[in-house]
């Protein structure tokens, strides 16, 4: 045998041990890959465990708490009856009861929001652990060990205000005021969340993928709706000359986040925190006949569930934005910021939100101010999560 036939062997001997070497290298890195995978997914099982006891201890906390205040209050009822002997002292069950209500609210109120908090714990502990699910006893082929998911379920989002409307700050965000059509700011930032707002120069001019719409008293958030857009559009795309009359719906398959206060009021007249599901989605532009509204919920803008026709003169399509008896051109005196959800009604009859108003229509309760929030979507498509929790400080 020549001495290159010796080397080539010894090379190729050489090789295979080295091959071997690796192999098995690989093998015990997949081995003690999957060995992590499965710890990863024993601790979440233990968390989530945990977090449902957590639940099971607190509901059962405030079945607790009701029932000692019922006997409680029961017993305060009768003494408050015994001392009182004649019936003009008496004391009246009713306004008692009332009070109890009261009193059992306050002292539930923290153990629901610690509730509140643990279940959204509990559904981020479950979403980490469906990532898990398909590799929890093998490596997954397709994966590499170094490979970082898009996003995890708690990332947070830059989120940019766009608009916010104060439908009590004397300035006008009816159907044909500059908040919608201008070509300048509106607005300053130092006042941002408590009057009418618009950052045309930056975020009007700027596409997004998801918006957020928060009922919010400019200190604290009511509510929130997060929803994904049809589309990547800016705001001035969407609302400018050539828009007027779009009746565009800009959503489908409803909110996919919608969170609100425990201390929320009057949502089921919200226009836009009323209702939910997959046909709650937003239009811009609903103008109809001689009557319109920039920003409407599809589903609930109008009493019959289904939003005006273009011909229509019903006055029924109620929102953000509007007016009853406006052109393209001029401005009417039913113009106001903002409405609620009602019943069928006509012109002066119909309610409307706060002060901003035109000289047809009459001041009433406020809700709260709007604000737009923007961002765009993950790589995957879905929409970031807005930060919400129950009393949230404005961002």
């Amino acid at each position: 045998m020549s001495a290159s036939s010796i080397n080539i062997s010894l090379f190729l001997v050489v090789v295979t041990f080295v091959v071997g070497i690796a192999l098995h290298i690989n093998g015990i890195n997949q081995k003690n890959l999957t060995q992590q995978i499965s710890g990863i997914a024993l601790d979440l099982n233990k968390q989530m465990a945990g977090v449902a006891l957590d639940i099971h201890d607190l509901n059962q906390q405030i079945s607790r708490l009701n029932e000692d205040a019922i006997y409680q209050d029961s017993e305060r009822v009768e003494r408050a009856l015994n001392r009182n002997g004649n019936e003009k002292e008496n004391v009246s069950n009713n306004d008692v009861i009332s009070k109890i209500k009261k009193e059992i609210k306050k002292e539930n109120k923290e153990l629901t929001k610690s509730i509140r908090k643990i279940e959204k714990d509990l559904a981020i502990t479950k979403q980490v652990a469906v990532s898990f699910d398909a590799c929890w006893d093998r490596v997954c082929p397709t994966d590499s060990p170094t490979e970082t998911p898009t996003h995890s379920p708690t990332e947070m989002a830059t989120w940019t205000l766009a608009l916010n409307i104060n439908p009590s700050d004397g300035n006008n965000a009816g159907w044909l005021s500059d908040i919608w059509y201008g070509t300048g700011n509106v607005g300053t930032s130092d006042r941002r969340y408590t009057h009418d707002y618009k950052d045309y120069i930056s975020a009007w001019q700027q596409p997004f993928e998801c918006m957020a719409i928060v009922r919010h008293n400019a200190a604290n958030y009511d509510g929130v709706k997060v929803w994904k857009m049809n589309e990547s559009k800016a705001f001035n795309d969407h609302f400018n000359s050539g828009t007027y009359n779009d009746r565009a719906v800009v959503t489908e398959g409803g909110p996919v986040q919608f969170e609100y206060s425990t201390s929320s009021q009057s949502m089921d007249i919200d226009p836009i925190l009323a209702s939910s599901g997959i046909d709650n989605n937003v239009a811009f532009n609903w103008r109809y006949s001689n009557n319109g509204a920039r920003v409407v919920l599809t589903d609930v803008g109008h009493y019959s569930g289904a939003l005006s026709s273009f011909d229509t003169n019903d006055d029924d399509v109620h929102g953000l934005g509007n007016d009853f008896d406006g052109t393209d051109e001029v401005q009417s005196n039913y113009w106001h910021d903002a409405s609620v959800i009602q019943p069928d009604c006509h012109g002066a009859g119909c309610k409307i939100q706060g002060t901003d108003h035109g000289s047809s229509l009459s001041t009433d309760t406020k809700l709260g101010n709007y604000a737009f929030f923007i961002t765009n979507a993950f790589e995957d498509g879905s929409c970031p999560r807005f930060p919400f929790d129950d009393d949230s400080e404005l961002l």
